[in-house]
């Protein structure tokens, strides 16, 4: 429970918390603090920096990252996936001058 000091709900003082023995909650390490929701989703700000955000997530605006996007899914938007663009450029040929047709591309990291 959080008392507002003098009327100011920007200033608050936790006085005491609700306890119950059948719904505990979550074991915490000390100095992290964690969000949880019933439905399991989370948003967990942990002791080494990181902000773990668990569920599903929407954002409404633009998202700027300055730094490496690391997914383990499938990025997509309202046309195709990134694997679907990836497997039509890795199999595309051209006609060259000659007339002839390229080859397929060589995969390069």
């Amino acid at each position: 429970m959080i008392l507002a000091q003098e009327g100011d709900a920007e200033q608050g003082v936790i006085v005491g918390r609700a306890f119950s023995l059948v719904d505990t909650p979550p074991a915490a390490a000390a100095g992290e603090l964690w969000l949880v929701h019933a439905s399991g989703s989370s948003v967990r700000l942990l002791n080494s920096g990181v902000i773990e955000m668990i569920g599903p997530v929407t954002i409404q605006g633009t998202v700027t990252v300055s730094g490496d996007v690391l997914v383990a899914g499938n990025v997509s938007d309202q046309h195709a996936t990134l694997a679907d663009l990836r497997s039509h450029y890795d199999t595309h040929m051209h006609v060259d001058s000659r007339g002839g047709v390229t080859s397929v591309p060589t995969q390069q990291d």
